[in-house]
């Protein structure tokens, strides 16, 4: 499960000013062991390589905004850790925007009654916010995503029995010939698609109905708009979800309707990318997916 943080940078204070950091620099950051706020943050020892950070400067004074983001390159030993800048921002995102943003009303680092914290941790839901909001004016990497990843189970394991597929037999004693197969599946991020469920309430982006199953519980689908497995490949990321109910998903799926960004439902924290949705026009719509 890859973590997401929050580090602040502050020349005086931290040895480091974000905005002097290079894209793909790297910057050693700790809290030093014994310090008062050790014991309350002691998820810090979470940390591993391949965590996504946000890098936030502050002069403690007027300048307090998010500078880039990166991600963990290495951890070493008495709570140290070292990240890259893969994105320097060009156009910032200053404290008095992030406080406006609803998804990110409770972010740890807002909230703190002990002071200012050096390094937090942001949930899933929260790090898609700010990745949403920066995207309107930055170009970020698809490195930066919280994006799904292959898993390849071991085909010469006799201990996978759920990847033996049964075939009909050839064999006059009516007992299946059992196949090995290789599986490829791609790992989806299941919380974000219950975030985004939440957030629409379960209403179809496209219809805006909810499906109601008795008792005040709702079902809904997330769809991938740009499909995740070949041929499309598309990302496992908040801009290619789209919610929707069981009839449009499955539209959707077959090629059977076309997108238009200006009819889907959209809200601030959920911005889907017109690319995708282009895409889907372009490639599945128009083209030969039935």
């Amino acid at each position: 499960m890859v973590n997401c943080w929050w580090i602040v940078g502050n020349e005086k204070v931290h040895g480091f000013d974000p905005d002097k950091m290079k894209t793909g620099e790297l910057q050693q950051y700790g809290i030093r062991s014994g310090h008062k706020k050790r014991q309350l943050f002691s998820y810090f020892s979470d940390v591993q390589v391949g965590d996504k950070v946000v890098i936030y400067k502050t002069d403690n004074e007027s300048i307090k905004y998010i500078s880039g983001l990166g991600i963990i390159t290495e951890k070493l030993k008495n709570d140290i850790i070292t990240f890259k800048k893969i994105v320097h921002l060009e156009r910032k995102l200053w404290l008095l925007e992030i406080r406006k943003i609803d998804a990110l009303k409770n972010l740890e680092f807002l909230n703190a009654k002990i002071g200012p914290i050096t390094i937090s941790k942001i949930k899933p839901e929260e790090y898609y916010a700010i990745l949403v909001e920066v995207r309107k004016n930055n170009t970020i990497p698809v490195e930066l995503d919280l994006s799904s990843v292959i898993t390849v189970k071991d085909t010469y394991s006799n201990k996978l029995n759920q990847d033996v597929q049964k075939e009909p037999s050839n064999g006059l004693d009516g007992i299946p010939d059992r196949k090995e197969n290789l599986i490829c599946r791609v790992v989806r991020d299941s919380n974000l698609t219950k975030t985004l469920k939440k957030q629409h309430e379960h209403k179809c982006q496209i219809c805006g109905e909810a499906l109601e199953l008795g008792k005040g519980i709702y079902y809904s689908e997330a769809h991938h708009i740009k499909s995740l497995g070949k041929p499309h490949n598309g990302p496992d990321i908040v801009e290619n979800i789209i919610i929707l109910c069981p009839n449009h998903h499955v539209l959707c799926d077959y090629g059977a309707m076309e997108l238009k960004i200006e009819d889907i439902k959209q809200r601030d924290v959920h911005v889907i990318g017109k690319k995708y949705v282009d895409y889907h026009n372009k490639n599945i719509y128009f083209g030969d997916e039935l």
